[in-house]
């Protein structure tokens, strides 16, 4: 089952004042949309809603049938596409027009379509999404991506983006949040029938600049209410400002910041990998997929471990001397310590069966482990008496490696 994600928008009242003389429906809608009433405040607005509702009966859905808004339209588009059961959610602002465009239309789609008889449809609200006040913007599109990210619980690869209503000012970031998340977008030109889709493409995410200021980039998240108070206490802040200034956003004049909407997209993906360095060469990379994920499982149980063992630590030295401490058949310790300065152990995976981890890790400046080193590794059949000396012989060969960071998610999604 495929969940659609559609932002609602007015077409639905607007192609009906195009075509109908109707002016209990003209002034209901344009004292809605003038006086730019909210979502909540359209209970108190009964008589206006009931004029509007009044003239988008049965039959004007059955007489107009996909013409009668973008959403419909585009619904129907996609359920000739795919032809898979869907799961719609229409997502609405912070609009008495928005929301009760989302109403009628889950109504007519559950009541007047045969196409979607069998589907689900939720309407869910955007808090603080309209486009009047800059700062209420953002709030709203922060609180768009949060409610699209608890729709897809970590599975894309059954979401699908339909663009085609809603506000115009929501398509770049719905659009960068579908390509991070290789998750394909739809919408339909304005005025025709095209089905257009935008899929995935590769998208190179620098997390190595996410995990150097992860310690600000959690602090901006929270939004900071003195900004030069704090840079005082970042002597880095320039630097972070300058390598990612398009993420933030500032008020100079309130003093305020928070990341921007783009930013909290990539923070929270970033949030939910582990940064895992390993040697470019690394025979990982050529192993079938189902080995790979022993592998991953293996760096999630490794990553687990060393957040709760080394809670209470801040800094990497100490860190180091407290895995030292354990004996040699501790998981976190297995064997001997292979390089005492660097902090290189052995890790033995319990959760995946003969699979040995030769690691490291890295501290952020406030002591959170913020990524692994996975130097070599043994799993599967291996001589369980040989492959220390292979490690130990191996390490100094290929510590100073080229290595390239592979993002492993700290959960796996289960569909």
């Amino acid at each position: 089952m495929k969940k659609i994600i559609t932002m609602v928008g007015t077409s639905l009242f607007e192609n009906y004042i195009e075509k109908n003389d109707d002016t209990n429906f003209k002034n209901a809608y344009n004292h809605l949309k003038n006086n730019k009433i909210n979502a909540q405040n359209l209970d108190s607005e009964s008589q206006r809603r009931k004029n509007i509702e009044k003239g988008l009966d049965r039959t004007w859905f059955e007489k107009h049938k996909q013409n009668v808004s973008a959403e419909i339209k585009s619904l129907i588009k996609l359920k000739e596409e795919l032809n898979e059961d869907f799961e719609i959610h229409l997502l609405y602002s912070d609009t008495a027009l928005s929301r009760l465009a989302a109403e009628i239309l889950q109504k007519a789609i559950t009541q007047y379509y045969d196409e979607f008889k069998d589907c689900e449809v939720k309407i869910i609200e955007i808090p603080k999404l309209q486009i009047w006040d800059k700062r209420e913007f953002m709030e709203g599109m922060s609180n768009l991506i949060k409610k699209v990210d608890e729709i897809s619980k970590g599975s894309w690869e059954n979401v699908i983006i339909n663009i085609t209503g809603g506000y115009k000012a929501t398509i770049p970031y719905l659009t960068i949040l579908g390509q991070i998340n290789r998750c394909p977008i739809y919408y339909i030109f304005e005025d025709t029938d095209a089905l257009i889709k935008i899929s995935p493409t590769p998208i190179s995410i620098n997390w190595g600049i996410f995990e150097k200021y992860s310690h600000i980039l959690e602090k901006f998240e929270k939004g900071i209410d003195q900004l030069n108070e704090f840079k005082k206490d970042y002597s880095e802040y320039d630097q972070f400002y300058e390598e990612l200034k398009s993420l933030i956003w500032i008020d100079n004049q309130l003093q305020l910041a928070e990341l921007n909407p783009i930013g909290k997209i990539f923070w929270q993906l970033y949030q939910k990998n582990i940064i895992v360095y390993i040697p470019t060469q690394s025979q990982y990379f050529k192993l079938p997929q189902p080995h790979k994920r022993r592998i991953e499982n293996a760096v999630r149980e490794l990553y687990g471990r060393l957040k709760t063992f080394l809670k209470n630590e801040k800094n990497k030295s100490s860190c180091i001397k407290k895995i030292i401490n354990l004996t040699d058949q501790n998981d976190l310790r297995h064997g001997p310590v292979i390089d005492e300065e660097e902090g290189v152990f052995i890790f033995k995976s319990t959760n995946e069966t003969h699979i040995r981890l030769l690691y490291s890790f890295n501290l952020s400046p406030i002591g959170e482990v913020t990524s692994i080193i996975i130097y070599d590794f043994v799993y599967e059949k291996f001589d369980h008496s040989k492959y220390i000396e292979q490690f130990k012989r191996n390490y100094p060969i290929i510590k100073d490696r080229e290595k390239t960071i592979l993002p492993v998610k700290k959960e796996v999604s289960h569909v």
